[in-house]
């Protein structure tokens, strides 16, 4: 059986190839446009966010709930599972579909 891939390594890959971003942060390591984030990645693995009816079929197809960060739902984020972590091709896509959703959002002045 073949090892998991490194999901720092995945995402890095994604947002480059996808979107043509650099990923921020230090601890947290995360994408945004026009000052609103879209991925994240923290210790509690990998997290998109979609427009409400991707996020539904999101939870549908891979079993996801809401992100909880320190007792808080994260509107709008889905958990990306280990097995989409695996499936580049259909992790592009729903990054692409997070990406074109951020982009739809009105920009946050004074943010990158």
């Amino acid at each position: 059986m073949a090892d998991a891939p490194d999901i720092l390594t995945v995402y890095r890959d994604i947002a480059e190839t996808v979107g043509g971003l650099a990923l921020k942060g230090k601890a947290m390591r995360y994408t945004a446009v026009n000052g609103n984030m879209f991925s994240f990645l923290d210790e509690g693995g990998l997290c998109l966010r979609l427009a409400a009816a991707d996020k539904t079929e999101f939870g549908v197809r891979y079993g996801t709930g809401d992100v909880l960060r320190y007792g808080s739902v994260m509107r709008g984020y889905v958990p990306v599972p280990p097995e989409l972590i695996a499936d580049a091709p259909s992790l592009a896509g729903w990054f692409r579909r997070s990406l074109d959703f951020a982009q739809s959002l009105k920009p946050r002045p004074g943010k990158g």
